[in-house]
């Protein structure tokens, strides 16, 4: 097992998919030295052509190595592994055809080997190709063994060799269906997993998302605030929270509908999203109310942050069917210390957030640990 795996290092690096190519071309190999063996005894017992097993013999070695030099560069060349497994088949079935005609009375035990190429196939191919190389192989085989009574009549007799092409030709097609029906299945399950991965993604989305604002929810920012809190050391740099409230959102509602209202709460999202730097998350905390995290971010900091998205929303404006509708937000902003508990510091900012209602709305209260700035 170690040496197996030196090998795959040394021939296919940490790549799984070369991995797992290699290896099937290093089981290949090792089939294909199975049936030089068994070609070279009937040699030396005289039952077969010593210029057969001659040409066989090399004609595997080159073929060997030039499948392992594709197989290294099959991406570079544009090469797929389905037709990686087409032209490996092909050349398996030329050469046990080939290894056919030169042996002896034990031939038959050749066409084992083409069992072994239709199996292997149909890890690879679709259903059609499968069943498309099991035609190929019954035609190609059938023709070779029905051909050689008329060329060697000394060595192959006709009765015989009509039997082993009915055999082995009813035995692969069996194959070749079963093989289609494989490879069916293995697309269709191939389809499923697709289908399950795309329904589990979609089912985390919507446990995770705001449905309206396309925001994070109120579940996916207590979870990331709950595993923040737990890695948090004296060596993790501090992080502010800002509770954020459109200001007369209700009067929105009252006047102009609650699809409006709606209306506003997206282009807020929006308009929110473009001030975000790369890890700082705005989630929508229920209702007209969104929570903005900022990691690793000093007050001031913070503070930059949330002018300029109340700037751009003060200058925003939504179009309606009765003109233009204006609106702000008013923000409480705090600087959590290193053991103050993720709720504590909601409640802190939930606190400053009122105090900016209370002082005109459109207002940002900020507070680090005792002092507290109005801006």
């Amino acid at each position: 097992m170690r040496l197996g795996t030196w090998i795959l290092d040394k021939a296919a690096g940490s790549d799984s998919r070369m991995r797992r190519l290699i290896a099937y071309w290093g089981a290949t190999l090792l089939l294909y030295a199975f049936a030089l063996a068994f070609l070279w005894i009937d040699v030396e017992f005289g039952e077969a052509s010593r210029l057969i097993a001659t040409i066989f013999t090399v004609l595997v070695l080159m073929g060997e190595a030039a499948f392992f030099w594709v197989i290294r560069k099959h991406e570079r060349l544009g090469i797929t592994t389905a037709q990686l497994s087409i032209y490996q088949s092909w050349f398996a079935i030329f050469c046990v055809a080939l290894a056919y005609t030169g042996q002896g009375p034990l031939r038959g035990a050749t066409l084992l080997g083409l069992f072994v190429v239709l199996i292997f196939s149909a890890f690879s191919l679709k259903a059609r190709e499968a069943r498309a190389l099991s035609i190929f192989v019954v035609v190609f085989l059938g023709g070779a063994m029905l051909s050689m009574p008329f060329t060697v009549p000394q060595f192959f007799d006709l009765k015989t060799e009509l039997l082993h092409s009915m055999l082995a030709g009813s035995a692969l097609l069996v194959v070749g269906v079963i093989n289609g029906r494989l490879s069916d299945l293995r697309s269709s399950l191939k389809a499923q997993r697709e289908e399950l991965r795309v329904a589990a993604e979609t089912n985390r989305m919507l446990a995770t998302t705001d449905e309206l604002t396309s925001l994070p929810n109120r579940r996916y920012m207590a979870e990331l605030l709950r595993c923040q809190e737990q890695r948090r050391t004296p060596s993790v740099t501090s992080f502010c929270l800002a509770l954020l409230d459109l200001d007369g959102f209700k009067k929105i509602n009252d006047l102009y509908g609650h699809d409006t209202g709606d209306e506003v709460l997206k282009q807020f999202a929006q308009l929110g999203r473009r001030q975000l730097r790369k890890n700082d998350v705005l989630a929508r905390w229920g209702g007209e109310e969104f929570l903005l995290y900022l990691p690793g971010t000093i007050l001031q900091d913070a503070h930059g942050v949330l002018e300029r998205m109340r700037q751009q929303v003060q200058h925003a404006h939504l179009l309606n069917q009765a003109g233009k509708i204006s609106y702000t937000f008013s923000a409480g902003l705090v600087e959590l210390t290193l053991d103050e508990p993720v709720e504590h510091g909601i409640r802190r900012a939930d606190a400053l957030l009122y105090r900016a209602k209370q002082r005109g709305r459109n207002l940002i209260e900020m507070n680090a640990i005792d002092d507290s700035i109005t801006v």
